[in-house]
């Protein structure tokens, strides 16, 4: 498969690429169709909107690592080449049923990106190799050349896509044309979509069985003995240390923390792998890491397992806790497993925790069902104790929560009160004799339960709303679209093409238009109001009505503006009184008919 180095020839990257689209046609179909959708929505193709477009391109990436594991493993099994298709297409259509059963309202924040495509990449370093007699040197040395593959794929995209930027700006500075920055932006898309995917494919090996007696390239032994290895050490030194400081303090590993100490594992364990040839052949650190490893992994597993029962324990399960349960339950087990079976085999680890991926992604034991299940549990238990949830039953004139418990109430409201959540919270709050009539506001919803909404940043006294830009907006009757900044005090001058100018004044919550040479005509955008306004608002970043509850409008004598509001923070000082800090939006000024 490869030369001395470790390289497939050059000679062979012709035919790899024009082998290619017929040896992984569905990858390279989501390739393209990614690319494709990705640049149709950049030129406003259609009624695309990017809560129609993410869905699609979550759906793709997912869907292009399944079906390449997919064929991979039909590959691997000696499948001819209608088998591996069919498995493939199987495996498309897995991937977009788990993205079709995503309530989430950002698509790259759902388990159907987050879990299912990294169960996808694991399970395609391993497929080919899921049957008995795979020999673990052929596997090791088949994941050398495909990341051998994706570096030059990277390495190719790259070049070909500052070689056509560098092209397009020739072509403007040399011919005086003007290129919208548009088509920058579509080369660089295909060229990091389409050519790198392409290229990769073309230099994954088509024999899965290297010879038994075939050395690793010298180099792969100097990067994993003096590079990985002592890295891996020291990490491993970190963890121990936070370990130490844990029981000395007694404070347990939670949220971020908890996703270092398991990722600093996770890439212990991969370095392991990565220095898996050289296990007995290597120099004494190298021998030494791959003999004590899984040992040294128990001590960061049980501090890992015992912050995320804790934290559960407090706050239940969601989608993310519930990533990090099967992550520590999959570096429980690998290190169980490197202890009892010697040798540990290289396929296992990744095989298990693709596995747990993607089995995780959706389904009533996936990811959101069982947050769901917790957090309504969570609610039940803090209901309960605070004597409002009584014999099952909401009783509004008993109990009271206290400032904290309502936070946490407010918090599992807003948690359980997107998508189709809401449908199982307004079942829970019919049982309990509330009767929800569908579509409340989480306001709504607490009163429900005699209790006031929380905002998510009211606990400090803070409100921040934002949304998308505009798909579409109206500039016949505007002189001027400008890109405006809001919040503080300042003013500045803005002009038109026919020499009219117009003053902008910053002042706290107020923004001000008029018109420099007329300062009579003068409009105004008190931003302090609309956030009152956006209070028991629920907005969607990616909905045209959010962005529609976004937008102020003023008229005044000879003068009209328009402001689409992307995004606003600041403080609340009271009912009714509310601090503007930093905002930004596009504003449309024009001259009365």
């Amino acid at each position: 498969m490869t030369d001395a180095t470790g390289f497939s020839p050059f000679r062979n990257l012709f035919s790899g690429l024009m082998r290619a689209p017929l040896r992984f046609p569905v990858p390279l179909g989501c390739a393209a169709a990614w690319a494709g959708i990705t640049i149709a929505r950049e030129h406003g193709i259609g009624d695309l909107t990017w809560g129609i477009v993410e869905p699609w391109q979550v759906f793709l990436i997912g869907g292009l690592f399944l079906s390449l594991a997919a064929t991979l493993y039909g590959e691997g099994r000696g499948w001819g080449r209608p088998g591996s298709l069919g498995l493939a297409a199987a495996a498309l259509a897995l991937a977009g049923l788990v993205v079709y059963l995503q309530d989430s309202p950002d698509a790259w924040e759902s388990p159907g990106f987050y879990l299912l495509t990294p169960g996808g990449i694991l399970l395609m370093i391993v497929a080919p190799f899921l049957r008995r007699g795979a020999d673990d040197r052929a596997l090791w040395a088949f994941n050398l050349e495909s990341g051998l593959s994706i570096l030059f794929g990277g390495i190719v995209a790259v070049g070909l896509g500052l070689g056509i930027t560098a092209v397009l700006g020739g072509l403007e500075t040399l011919f005086d044309l003007n290129i919208h920055g548009d088509y920058y932006t579509d080369a660089w898309v295909i060229c990091m979509s389409l050519v790198w995917p392409w290229q990769t494919l073309a230099g994954i090996p088509g024999q899965c069985d290297e010879p038994a007696d075939k050395a690793p390239p010298r180099w792969t032994e100097y990067v994993a003995s003096w590079l990985l290895i002592p890295l891996a050490l020291v990490y491993l030194v970190l963890l121990y240390g936070f370990a130490a400081k844990s029981l000395a303090i007694w404070e347990l590993p939670r949220g971020t923390v908890g996703w270092l100490v398991g990722g600093f594992a996770a890439f212990g364990l991969a370095v392991w792998s990565a220095a898996w040839p050289f296990r007995e052949t290597g120099n004494r650190l190298a021998r030494l890491y791959s003999r004590f490893f899984h040992f040294a992994l128990v001590v960061p597993v049980v501090l890992l397992a015992v912050g995320v029962g804790v934290r559960i324990a407090e706050y239940g399960i969601t989608e993310k806790r519930y990533a990090l349960i099967l992550l520590t339950l999959w570096l429980g087990g690998i290190a169980l497993y490197g202890i009892l079976a010697r040798p540990a085999r290289l396929a296992v680890a990744p095989a298990a925790f693709a596995a747990m991926l993607i089995a995780g992604a959706a389904g009533p034991w996936g990811a959101t069902s069982v947050s769901i299940r917790s957090q309504l549990g969570q609610l039940e238990s803090i209901l309960a104790e605070a004597g409002i949830l009584v014999d099952g039953k909401v009783n509004r004139s008993e109990g009271l929560a206290d400032p904290n418990e309502l936070r946490r109430i407010s918090s599992i409201v807003r948690y359980l009160g997107r998508g189709s959540r809401r449908d199982d919270l307004h079942a829970w709050l019919e049982d309990a004799g509330a009767k929800p009539a569908g579509g409340e506001s989480y306001e709504a919803l607490l009163a429900l339960m005699g209790l006031d909404y929380v905002e998510e940043w009211e606990d400090q006294g803070y409100f921040s709303y934002s949304v998308s830009e505009p798909v579409t907006v109206d500039i016949s009757r505007f002189e001027i679209a400008h890109k405006v900044y809001f919040g503080g005090k300042g003013s500045y001058d803005v002009g038109t093409d026919g020499g009219r100018r117009y003053r902008i004044v910053r002042d706290g919550g107020i923004l001000s238009v008029a018109d420099a040479g007329r300062p009579e005509d003068a409009v105004s955008f008190d931003l302090g109001a609309l956030a009152e306004r956006l209070r028991p608002v629920e907005l969607d970043y990616n909905d045209p009505q959010s962005t529609e509850a976004m937008t102020l409008r003023a008229g005044g004598t000879g003068l009209h503006a328009q402001l689409h509001i992307q995004s606003i923070n600041g403080r609340r000082n009271g009912p009714g009184s509310n601090e503007v800090n930093y905002g930004t939006g596009l504003l449309l000024i024009g001259r009365a008919e």
